[in-house]
Parts: C-alpha cells; sequence; structure tokens
C-alpha cells in the first residue's frame, strides 16, 4: 500500500513501515486486556498509545535504528497530526493495514472463513482525493472497485460479532482482568507493571514481561485468587456465562437505564449476592457490561466541520477531481454504517456443566434467580430478558 499511494517519496513509505511496525509497540501482556486493567485502576482508556509513544521517544534500541526527526514524523502520523491524511488512515482507519492484516490472520488461527477477503482487489481499489478546503490528501476507494470494500467491511461484521465478542473470548478475557486486580496486592511483578508511572525504570521493567513470562510468574505464585483463576483458563476451567443481557430488549426503562449506567460498586454487589445464593467465592463471580459497534463514522475519511453529520468515513472517487460518501454509493455499507451500537450485560460464574442438557435445566432452574438479583440489586423492579 505504502508504494503504490506514496509513489515516488521514500521517505514517506519508510515513515509509513515504521508507524506500521511500532503503532501497538505499547501493548502489555494480554494485549487490549492490560488497557482494561489500567482503565479499572484510573488510568483512562488506551494507555499502550502513551507507553507507545514514551518507547518510539525513548528507547534506546529504537533510537538506534530511527532519527530523532523521523521519530516525531512517525509519532505525527500515529497521532493524526501528520500530513498526507491518507497516512494516519493507512495506520488507523476503516481500511488500516492492520485490519487487513489481523482480519485474515484471525480467520486462519480461530478455523473460520468468514474474515476472509480479497486483499490484492483492495489493495487496487485504494486511491487518495485532494480535498481543497483542507488541503490535504485522503484515503478512499475506486468508484468500480466498491465490491471489494462491501466484502471487507463484511469480514469486519462477522469476525466482530462470532469472534471478538463471542462469550468465550469476553468471559476469557474479564478472568484475566479480575486476576490481574485482585493479584496485584500479592505480587510484586503486578504491582510494578500495572501501576503506571512515565519514567525509563518502569517502561524498561515492561518490556521484560509478555503474555507467557506473566502467566508462569502468576501460577508459581501459590494459593490466591489470581493464581487459581489463572490456572482455571490455562486448564480450560473457565466459567460460564449464566446471564446475558440485552439492553435492547429490556422492556422496563428504569432497569435499562440502571444496568446502562451501573457502577463498580453496584457490579460488586450484584456479584456477593449470587456468590451467595449459589455457594460461590464472590471473586468468582463476574459481572460484565459492553457494547460494540462494527463500523464507527468517526474512523478515517475526510475531516467534518462539526462532530455532526459525522465525516465520511470512506470516500469514494467518482472523478478525478470528485469524491462522494461511500454510503450514498453503497446500501450495504450504509445499513452496517447506520446499524445502532449493541449493549449487553452479562454475569460469568463457576457453573460445573458439562452437557447441553446440564445446561439447559442449569437456566431452567436458576435463571429467574440470577435475573431477580439482578432487578432487586438496582432497585428495578423486575426484570425481562
Amino acid at each position: 500500500m505504502a508504494n503504490k499511494l506514496a509513489g515516488e517519496e521514500d521517505d514517506l513509505k519508510r515513515k509509513l513501515r515504521w508507524a506500521a511496525l511500532l503503532h501497538d509497540i505499547g501493548h502489555g501482556p494480554f494485549s487490549h486486556v492490560s488497557d482494561m486493567v489500567f482503565e479499572r485502576l484510573g488510568y483512562g482508556k488506551n494507555v499502550h498509545e502513551r507507553i507507545g509513544k514514551a518507547l518510539i521517544e525513548r528507547n534506546r534500541y529504537i533510537g538506534a535504528h530511527i532519527a530523532s526527526t523521523f521519530k516525531e514524523e512517525i509519532l505525527k502520523i500515529l497521532s493524526s497530526e501528520g500530513r498526507p491524511a491518507y497516512a494516519k488512515s493507512l495506520i488507523s482507519g476503516p481500511l488500516d493495514c492492520d485490519k487487513q492484516d489481523y482480519f485474515l490472520r484471525d480467520s486462519l488461527l480461530c478455523g473460520v472463513k468468514y474474515g476472509i477477503f480479497d486483499i490484492d482487489r483492495l489493495h487496487n481499489a485504494l486511491t487518495i482525493v485532494y480535498d481543497p478546503t483542507y488541503q490535504d490528501h485522503y484515503l478512499a476507494v475506486e468508484e468500480d472497485s466498491i465490491f471489494a470494500v462491501e466484502q471487507f467491511v463484511l469480514a469486519r461484521h462477522y469476525l466482530t460479532a462470532q469472534i471478538y465478542f463471542h462469550k468465550v473470548r469476553l468471559i476469557t478475557d474479564q478472568m484475566i482482568v479480575r486476576a490481574i486486580i485482585k493479584g496485584i496486592p500479592e505480587y510484586g511483578v503486578l504491582n510494578d507493571l500495572y501501576n503506571y508511572s512515565d519514567d525509563d525504570e518502569y517502561y524498561t521493567n515492561f518490556l521484560n514481561w509478555d503474555d507467557n513470562s506473566l502467566t508462569f510468574e502468576i501460577m508459581k505464585g501459590g494459593d490466591n485468587i489470581c493464581s487459581r483463576l489463572f490456572s482455571k483458563i490455562f486448564n480450560r476451567g473457565l466459567f460460564k456465562r449464566i446471564c446475558h443481557i440485552d439492553l435492547s430488549g429490556i422492556p422496563n426503562a428504569d432497569l435499562k437505564i440502571r444496568i446502562d449506567s451501573i457502577t463498580e460498586e453496584e457490579k460488586a454487589f450484584i456479584e456477593e449476592r449470587i456468590a451467595e445464593e449459589f455457594g460461590w467465592d464472590p471473586d468468582e463471580v463476574i459481572c460484565y457490561k459492553y457494547k460494540y459497534r462494527v463500523t464507527k463514522p468517526e474512523e478515517g475519511g475526510v475531516k467534518g466541520e462539526t462532530a455532526e453529520p459525522p465525516a465520511p468515513s470512506i470516500p469514494v472517487r467518482v472523478s478525478p477531481v470528485k469524491y462522494e460518501e461511500l454510503e450514498t454509493k453503497s446500501p450495504l455499507y450504509k445499513a452496517v454504517l447506520t446499524s445502532e451500537t449493541q449493549q449487553f450485560f452479562d454475569i460469568y460464574a463457576p457453573v460445573a456443566w458439562q452437557t447441553k442438557p446440564d445446561k439447559e435445566v442449569w437456566f431452567k432452574t436458576n435463571s429467574d434467580t440470577v435475573s431477580s438479583i439482578v432487578a432487586d440489586s438496582l432497585n428495578g423492579g423486575e426484570e425481562d430478558e
């Protein structure tokens, strides 16, 4: 993509390649799960971006390969400040190189076919458009190649719904988050890793840990909730989902509002009540509220003068001097773009069913009890899934 779009601009091509290689260097062990932990601990969202920026600026190994002025340009691309604008879109946007890589890789490693798309055709579809108002160049697609983009959008839709928000993935992530947060007082390594500090000592230690090394360190740490949860994950003893509420399907408006605005304290109270009801350890009952949307309007595209309506996420070049929004050219993309954000509330617990009939019996016997605890705990009255 860099060769095609940057043309003869060798410096820009090198910057794009470095930006692509380094854009996720700030991810901690278990990738986005570490960001969840940082956020729960009060450090805000996307801490990996701050860590990545610091590593690019300060790490001596990176510095041995990239000049200081070059690093500044790479950081501008990563922070949306650089030009041309399409450079940022290639690294982080609706058609970026990261998604093109992990859609195909995740499809292969998960053994599914619905994340596959024609990457060569997509690359051929990419072009750039110039906007005279903002005097910048933006990533776009050729009008006769819209089908290639639709295939990519559908791949994202299916992977999001079936893989990235699959219940096994969600349960695993939340078990790791719970284990790490509960383990910080027990393990010096977790305390050092997740007490974020913007200094060289922190970043040096940060680079020492990955998924495997941290898992090994935790599992040899004795009998505590952190090591027990990691052992369950390691031995495929995952929790089960005992409650799944689609907020769009709740007829009780007051309960819907209360779940949508639920606090960590209220989650903990529900966890304690359910644990008491079924004889479980409260640390092994996890409430999780989440939402997702397949395509965000603010991703990529040409700048808009105001926040509403959003800027076009993918411009389509219809002539050398004219572009239109993809949603005006593709009914399929418009349907995905305008779909509502889906919100859910789950509860995970150490239930021991092994077969589908066992699961059906458990829910027939206990689902009303769980739902009543949720509704009563939030003072929302009778809950209806």
